[in-house]
């Protein structure tokens, strides 16, 4: 029930979506990956589908800094 939870902790925003790739993949090839995604347009209707699929508007480029929160809690939880 929602009124019988409450927050003990909130952590910093982070990309709670990303698709990953092995850190030794081939750099041309990850931005056209990246580009691929990014051109996915909500006005057409094949990119309406799949943004709505994954329940956003847009896809981003991803970062790869600043997962140290979410790392660290990861390895607490002994997920990593």
């Amino acid at each position: 029930m929602p009124n019988g939870l409450r927050i003990i902790w909130s952590s910093p925003g982070y990309s709670h979506c990303c698709f990953t790739a092995h850190s030794d993949m081939d750099q041309e090839l990850v931005q056209k990956i990246t580009q691929a995604f990014v051109a996915i347009d909500a006005r057409d209707p094949a990119g309406n589908a799949i943004l709505e699929g994954e329940a956003c508007k847009a896809f981003v480029p991803g970062i790869t800094t600043g997962w140290e929160t979410l790392e660290k809690a990861a390895e607490q939880a002994s997920i990593l």
